[in-house]
């Protein structure tokens, strides 16, 4: 179900849609503002429509911008024409960056924290040990906490926060198990901490995390192939486990021989 349109967004599609007549887009274009932390600019072009992905931030681009943002993504451009649009989008991209940040933390909210102390491993132990060794004079101020959800690829994550806030690292939950090792903790922690150090570049409209000094500068984790081999061959059997155990629990409480832990203390007050 679509979302009513705001007269801002309104202005916003027609001052494009002006634009894509006057280069000679006849076709209908449906144009999607986003908060994309990532990707600025995607398209799709089908038979006789298209579709316009852009940042938030392009409501309030020049023209020049936005003529370089049609004629990139829907009319065929010599090499130095391609390379003049380019120019025009990424100096306003790399104008706007801080501003853009600010859009997606006031439109995603902040990441939400539920401790870092594990049933088996205790992430402030991690964090502190990886410090020491790796980042020892480095002033660097980071919260932490397991992640709210269990996800099958994503096994860590460095979270931007709002000014005054300080960012976050959050760790996949399901490695708080015993088949665990402490290497492979310290290994998500640095690689975490890295983006702290060494935050996310605008590269052609993405912000790229993984550039390649990053990727240098990760190879430097003592037991880097260790941690990768491990989470290459066990990552697997613990989603396997989490899952089977997690339809097991729906299965018992369907059947009325299991109640959730919130279902079980509302019984006993």
């Amino acid at each position: 179900m679509k979302r009513a349109q705001s007269s801002r967004d309104r202005r916003a599609f027609e001052r494009v849609r002006r634009i894509a007549r006057r280069l000679g887009l006849r076709f209908p274009i449906d144009i999607v503002f986003t908060f994309n932390r990532s990707t600025m600019i995607s398209y799709r072009r089908r038979r006789e429509a298209a579709t316009l992905r852009m940042h938030d931030v392009f409501r309030d681009a020049s023209t020049e911008v936005l003529e370089g943002v049609l004629r990139s993504c829907f009319l065929p451009l010599s090499r130095r024409a391609a390379a003049q649009c380019g120019e025009a989008i990424h100096g306003f991209l790399h104008e706007n960056h801080r501003r853009i940040e600010m859009a997606n933390l006031r439109h995603h909210g902040p990441a939400k924290v539920i401790g870092s102390a594990g049933a088996v491993h205790d992430l402030d132990e991690v964090y502190h040990q990886v410090r020491r060794d790796y980042f020892p004079r480095k002033l660097i101020r980071l919260d932490l906490t397991w992640s709210t959800r269990v996800s099958r690829h994503t096994m860590g994550q460095w979270c931007e926060q709002a000014p005054g806030i300080n960012n976050l690292i959050s760790i996949n939950r399901m490695l708080d198990d015993r088949r665990v090792p402490r290497f492979y903790l310290e290994y998500l922690m640095y690689h975490e901490i890295l983006h702290e150090v060494l935050p996310p570049r605008l590269v052609n409209g993405r912000r790229i995390r993984h550039f390649p000094e990053f990727k240098q500068r990760e190879l430097e984790f003592v037991r880097f192939d260790e941690a990768i081999e491990w989470e290459r061959t066990a990552i697997s059997k613990l989603w396997a486990d989490w899952e089977r155990r997690r339809w097991s629990g729906r299965r018992r409480a369907a059947s009325g021989l299991y109640l959730p832990p919130e279902d079980r203390r509302a019984q006993a007050q």
